[in-house]
């Protein structure tokens, strides 16, 4: 790595503390940041190239380490999956299969699309706007619309219905 690549101290602890449980935020927390939003610093410091490329190397060894293969686990996850999906006849207490009666877990086969799209890369992207310059986006002007009356306090606007005027008839063409 390049000495600009290299991680920061702070941001090594960081990972650290992010390879425990995968929690951004508890990580923050327990790498001893401080701040009123630990969300948005944690959200800050995965968004860092530098912090994303050794967190994507540090687990990549971990799944190494751990003797599995990423593709292995994706066939799992989708055989977990399609089993979840499987109808199964519903049968009542006595053991008798009630007449066009299925059910299927769908807890279980959201939990492993939701892992599906984790281990794939497309979960959880967050995208961050800014204005060509990298500053905040500019906010449009808050609109008056007079609509050809007058508030009881002189400001123009809709009045409750027992001051409102007579509608103006539109104007001919």
């Amino acid at each position: 790595m390049a000495d600009s690549m290299k991680p920061t101290a702070r941001e090594r602890r960081f990972i650290e503390e992010f390879l425990v449980d995968h929690n951004a935020t508890a990580a923050i927390i327990r790498a001893g940041f401080q701040g009123k939003n630990p969300e948005v610093t944690a959200s800050r410091m995965r968004a860092r190239p530098r912090v994303q490329q050794l967190l994507e190397k540090r687990l990549d060894d971990k799944l190494r380490g751990s003797g599995y293969r990423l593709d292995s686990i994706i066939e799992t996850t989708i055989e977990i999956r399609d089993r979840c999906m499987t109808a199964v006849l519903v049968k009542d207490r006595s053991g008798k299969v009630i007449d066009g009666e299925f059910q299927f877990d769908s807890n279980g086969a959201l939990r492993a699309n939701e892992l599906l799209t984790l281990l794939l890369g497309a979960g959880r992207r967050k995208v961050e706007l800014s204005s060509p310059g990298g500053g905040p986006l500019p906010t449009a002007p808050t609109a008056v619309i007079n609509f050809g009356f007058e508030m009881s306090d002189g400001g123009p606007g809709c009045a409750p219905s027992s001051e409102a005027p007579e509608p103006v008839p539109p104007a001919d063409g």
